[in-house]
């Protein structure tokens, strides 16, 4: 009789680890979220490398942001996938940025601003550089100081550099997102 109470005992305790392992992993909404934030990355790039029109960029960058979003507001997949968020809010920073200087571009019917004013641009360059320096070349260096004057840079050049720097984002993120 001690021995089949302490086989149950034992196969009670058993299954309860089982269970609590479980439920130990990233929940399944989670990672589903993570899975659809990095496709929609993904065809954002490809759209990009393939060569697209602003309007349709423009949508692009929207249905993805917003895919993006719902991954990285969500307190839960964050904590289950803290550098796979941290890259994709990075990637979506680029890519937003390089909108917003195509559509100035646009908008700018006289041609008044060939240049994009490294006090609109710089912030946004530098902030997504960390690590990426040496793969960008259309971008000058400015060492960051006030005593020299920051550089301007073409808005083709600061679009380019900022989807160069959206694009190893999402290789970041795809690399993390396997460990």
């Amino acid at each position: 009789m001690k021995k089949c109470v302490m086989r149950m005992a034992l196969a009670a305790v058993a299954a309860a680890m089982i269970v609590g392992l479980a439920g130990c992993g990233p929940a399944k909404a989670d990672t589903d979220a993570m899975d659809a934030a990095l496709t929609a990355a993904a065809r954002l790039r490809s759209k990009v490398e393939a060569g697209v029109v602003y309007a349709d960029y423009s949508n692009a960058v929207g249905d993805t942001k917003g895919t993006i979003d719902l991954f990285t507001e969500s307190p839960s997949a964050v904590k289950a996938y803290p550098a796979v968020a941290k890259d994709l809010e990075s990637a979506m920073r680029a890519y937003v940025g390089a909108a917003a200087i195509w559509n100035a571009k646009i908008q700018d019917t006289q041609n008044q601003t060939p240049f994009v004013s490294a006090v609109a641009a710089w912030p946004a360059l530098v902030t997504e550089f960390t690590g990426l320096s040496d793969q960008i070349t259309s971008v000058p260096v400015w060492d960051g100081s006030t005593s020299t004057p920051m550089p301007a840079i073409s808005a083709d050049g600061a679009m380019q550099a900022l989807w160069t720097v959206a694009g190893a984002r999402v290789d970041w993120a795809k690399t993390a997102a396997a460990k």
